[in-house]
């Protein structure tokens, strides 16, 4: 027969759905970058960053649905 493996698996969070998307990851690097330096972050970095977190509010965090989505 075969061998069943069990794996446990839990939905995306915010970060790892900019990873997985790739206009999201490099907006991700911009944030922590200003985290970091201490400075404010651009407003249209902060617009992308609403942008993609409602964006991630609808589509949410599992797999299969967000590899769909991209």
């Amino acid at each position: 027969m075969g061998s069943i493996e069990t794996l446990e698996m839990f939905p995306l969070d915010f970060e790892e759905f900019l990873m997985a998307n790739s206009s999201g990851a490099y907006a991700l690097q911009e944030m922590q970058r200003c985290f970091l330096n201490l400075k404010p972050r651009p407003e249209g970095l902060h617009t992308q960053m609403i942008d993609l977190l409602k964006k991630y509010f609808l589509v949410g965090g599992l797999p299969a649905v967000v590899s769909s989505y991209l």
